[in-house]
C-alpha cells in the first residue's frame, strides 16, 4: 500500500513544519499496514538511480523557502533552503524513507575514511552524500548504463582518473583507490568549473553538456541552467536530492532516524610481486582468507595480477604479513610475466611497473635496442635483477599512514629512525597524514 500526501498551499515556514511532521508520521502510518517485504540482510541491493522518480521539478516554481530547513547543521557545501530541494527532502523522507535509513546505515562504515580523503584533497566533505545518492554505498553496485562502484564510475572516466579495469581488475569497486579518484575528479571539476554545484552537476552529466549549457542559455548557476536549460530530468534533481539528502544525515534525528554509530572501515597493505591466488595469500602470511577476500572485492578472479600489486590486509596485520610473504616468495621459482605493449610503453616504464631491469627485459626478449612496438609481446621477468632477491628487497616497504601514526611509532615500529623515513620520502618538517604512501627502509 503507498500513501500519497498532498501538499497544502502555504507559507514557507509553514510548508517546513509540515514537511518535518509528515516525516515524523510515515513511519508510524506505515508500521500499521500488513506488508510480505523481507529484510535485505546480506544480499546485494541495486544501486539507486540517482533521479529516481518523484515530482517534476519543472512543474515547482524555484524560489527561496524557510532557512529552517537548513537546521542548526553546519555545512560545508552552499547548500541552499528552496522549493526544490524542500520537494526532494519530502520524497526522501516519505517515498524513499526505509531506503534512506539504509543509506546512512551502510554510509556510516565508509565515513570517516571518505571524509579523511576528502579533506587530504580539498574536497568540501559533505560530498560523502553523494555516494548515498549514486549507490547507497554498495561498493559492488552496477547501474544499467555500466556505472560500478560506490561511486559509479563508468569505464572511460575511471581509467581517465587513474583507475585499472579490465577483465582482471576493476578498482571501482575498490572504497579506497575509487574514493580517492573520485575525490581527485570532483577537484578536477570543480577547477573547470569554479564552482561545487557546477561540478556536482557535471559528475552526472559529464563537463561537456554543463558546459555547453551554460554558455547556450547564458546561464550564471547550476540552478539558473536547471530552470532554462535543458538538462535531463535525473541532472536537474541530483543537486536538489544531494542537498536534501546531506540535510537529512548531518542531523538524522530531526527526521526521525536514530544516528548510526560511524566508523569501521580500516585496512592495512601488502605488496605482493607476482599473481597469487588470495587464499593462498592468506594461508602463506596467517590471515584470515575471508577478510583478504572482503577488502579486495576488485581483483576479479580472487588472484592478483602480474607485475606487483598492492593488496588491502586487515588493519594492523600489514607489517608481520609483508615479512611472512617476502619468506614465502623467496622460496618460490622465479616467474614470468607476459605483457603487451600498448601506446606509450618503454622499457624503462615496463621495468619500474613490474619491478625489474630494461636490461633484463632486453635479455629475456632478444632484443637488442629499447624500441618496442604497440602490441608486441614480451616476456617479463619477475624477481631478481638490480632490485636483489625478494629477502633483500624487503628491506624497503611502503606503509600506507593510517589515523594516529606518527613518525616516532613508524620508527619504532619498523626498527628504523625518523630521521631515515623523513629523509628517504623528502618530509622535511611537514606532518604526515592518514592515506600517505611512505616508503621505510629497514
Amino acid at each position: 500500500m503507498k500513501f500519497r500526501f498532498s501538499k497544502p498551499r502555504m507559507d514557507p515556514q509553514g510548508r517546513w513544519a509540515y514537511l518535518l511532521v509528515l516525516s515524523m508520521l510515515v513511519p508510524i502510518l506505515a508500521s500499521c499496514v500488513s506488508t510480505t517485504a523481507v529484510s535485505s540482510g546480506t544480499r546485494a541491493i541495486s544501486a539507486p538511480a540517482p533521479g529516481g522518480s518523484g515530482v517534476d521539478l519543472l512543474g515547482i516554481e524555484l524560489r527561496p523557502t524557510s532557512p529552517e530547513l537548513l537546521g542548526p547543521a553546519v555545512y560545508d557545501l552552499p547548500i541552499e533552503a528552496n522549493t526544490w530541494v524542500e520537494s526532494e527532502m519530502q520524497f526522501l523522507l516519505t517515498e524513499r524513507r526505509e531506503v534512506v535509513g539504509n543509506w546512512m546505515q551502510r554510509g556510516s562504515f565508509y565515513a570517516d575514511f571518505v571524509r579523511q580523503v576528502f579533506r587530504e584533497e580539498g574536497v568540501p566533505t559533505d560530498l560523502y552524500y553523494l555516494a548515498m545518492i549514486e549507490s547507497g554505498y554498495v561498493s559492488v553496485a552496477r547501474s544499467r548504463s555500466g556505472a560500478v562502484g560506490i561511486w559509479q564510475f563508468m569505464p572511460a572516466t575511471s581509467r581517465e582518473s587513474g583507475l585499472r579495469v579490465d577483465e582482471a581488475v576493476d578498482e571501482r569497486v575498490d572504497p579506497v583507490r575509487s574514493t580517492r579518484a573520485a575525490a581527485r575528479y570532483l577537484r578536477w571539476l570543480h577547477g573547470i568549473h569554479g564552482d561545487w554545484e557546477l561540478a556536482v552537476a557535471a559528475y552526472n552529466a559529464g563537463t561537456g553538456r554543463i558546459s555547453r549549457g551554460l554558455e547556450k542559455y547564458r546561464a550564471v548557476d547550476f540552478w539558473d541552467l536547471a530552470r532554462r536549460g535543458d538538462l535531463a530530468a535525473e541532472t536537474r534533481r541530483y543537486l536538489p536530492r544531494l542537498y536534501a539528502m546531506t540535510i537529512i544525515g548531518q542531523d538524522p534525528r530531526r527526521f526521525g532516524f536514530e544516528p548510526p554509530s560511524v566508523g569501521g572501515f580500516s585496512f592495512d597493505s601488502l605488496h605482493v610481486e607476482r599473481s597469487i591466488r588470495l587464499d593462498d595469500l592468506a594461508r602463506a602470511t596467517g590471515l584470515d582468507p575471508a577478510r583478504v577476500t572482503e577488502l579486495n572485492p576488485h581483483l576479479l578472479r580472487g588472484t592478483t595480477p602480474a607485475g606487483g600489486y598492492w593488496v588491502w590486509v586487515p588493519a594492523g596485520q600489514g607489517q608481520q604479513a609483508q615479512r611472512s610473504y617476502v619468506a614465502y616468495a623467496a622460496r618460490l621459482p622465479r616467474e614470468e610475466a607476459t605483457h603487451t605493449v600498448r601506446r606509450g610503453d618503454t622499457l624503462s616504464g615496463l621495468a619500474r611497473q613490474y619491478r625489474t631491469t630494461a636490461e633484463r627485459i632486453r635479455e629475456v626478449n632478444g632484443l637488442t635496442g629499447s624500441l618496442i612496438r604497440s602490441g608486441q609481446p614480451l616476456r617479463i621477468p619477475q624477481g631478481g635483477g638490480s632490485a636483489g632477491n625478494p629477502s633483500q628487497r624487503a628491506t624497503r616497504i611502503e606503509h600506507l599512514v593510517q589515523p594516529g601514526d606518527t613518525l616516532w611509532a613508524l620508527a619504532r615500529r619498523y626498527g628504523t629512525t625518523v630521521e631515515s623515513i623523513a629523509a628517504t620520502n623528502g618530509i622535511g618538517n611537514r606532518p604526515i597524514v592518514p592515506g600517505q604512501r611512505l616508503i621505510i627502509g629497514r
